[in-house]
């Protein structure tokens, strides 16, 4: 049943009810305060009216049940969407951002689809990634229902795996260290493309590992999930190792300049952690420019542990996007 609260006394009370509290809440405010304008009065003739409701959401609050914030009657349904503990209110959240007044249209080939994507993407002019995303397949009489999407998006997702990430795909992938695709802003337009994808009913970048995620949120580099096909045999040898001089070139290769012995183990393998981390850092400041779409990197700062199965590898067994919002859709 709608509550919103009385004006006056702030209590909260059934919108049923509101109107005859507001004449018995007025004969208990002192003479001088007594006088109402006329205009300022309420008249309730039928308690479902849909006018008096539409009114009451304009003029009162109410609570939200699930974080007993106040918010205006009108805005708590998109508040509550947002406001569960799901990754599905998630996904619904960014769905609820999309600005429908335009069209992302993308005309594509299917013929090397992820890299002429990525590049009709980046100069799209005509409307923008906030916007319903439009795909056309170039000789094809079809028109996207959401299908098309849906396929563009699958193979957008699994395309920038392979072409910008990297990495063991059972232990998660890391970005790329390529200055060529950071200046090209790939990176940015991947960051789009997820965010999109989340939001539109595509895949989500579940490949990553756990140490990308955490930067992505909190702009933090833990040594925790950190895995390089290259250096983290390395870790391996040099945690078990109780000699560490066979292993001087390539700690040295990795930066370190302190003393390379046992007493210094915790540093050298800091350092390792480090190398492997660093320098993927600057793909993943761009990274998130693009996952700033729909705010979504505000979504994961607020909301992390709802948002950590959508990018972090071993999670691929969970419901996704489509499967959530596919019979909210309209079609078009």
């Amino acid at each position: 049943m709608p509550k919103a609260s009385c004006k006056k006394c702030k209590t909260l009370m059934p919108l049923q009810t509101l109107a005859l509290h507001v004449d018995q809440c007025d004969g208990m405010q002192n003479s001088e305060n007594s006088e109402i304008e006329e205009e300022d009065l309420v008249f309730i003739e039928e308690a479902t009216s849909s006018n008096v409701i539409h009114h009451l959401q304009e003029e009162f609050e109410t609570r939200c049940p699930i974080c007993l914030g106040t918010f205006p009657v009108s805005d708590l349904e998109l508040h509550a969407s947002f406001c569960g503990e799901s990754e599905e209110d998630v996904i619904r959240h960014a769905a609820a951002q999309i600005n429908t007044t335009k069209t992302f249209e993308i005309c594509v080939s299917r013929d090397n689809m992820v890299e002429r994507g990525l590049k009709l993407w980046k100069r799209q002019k005509m409307g923008s990634p906030v916007n319903p995303l439009k795909i056309i397949f170039l000789g094809e009489p079809g028109v996207d229902t959401g299908a098309l999407r849906k396929e563009f998006l699958s193979t957008m997702v699994a395309g920038i795996e392979k072409r910008l990430f990297e990495g063991d795909a059972k232990k998660g992938k890391t970005p790329k260290y390529s200055l060529n695709d950071l200046d090209n802003e790939l990176f940015k337009v991947a960051g789009e493309i997820f965010a999109v994808s989340i939001a539109e009913g595509g895949p989500p970048p579940r490949f990553m590992q756990e140490w990308c995620y955490e930067y992505l949120v909190t702009g933090n580099i833990k040594r925790d999930g950190v895995h390089d096909t290259e250096i983290s045999p390395l870790i391996k040898m040099i945690e078990d190792a109780s000699d560490l001089s066979n292993f001087t070139k390539e700690i040295l290769d990795c930066g370190y300049t302190g003393p390379i012995n046992t007493d210094h183990k915790e540093s050298i393998l800091r350092a390792l952690a480090l190398h492997i981390t660093t320098k993927r850092i600057p793909m993943l400041q761009q990274l998130r420019v693009g996952l700033e779409r729909y705010d979504l990197i505000k979504v994961m700062q607020k909301k992390p542990q709802e948002c950590h199965d959508l990018f972090v590898i071993g999670y691929d067994d969970k419901v996704d996007s489509h499967y959530i919002l596919y019979p909210t859709w309209p079609q078009r």
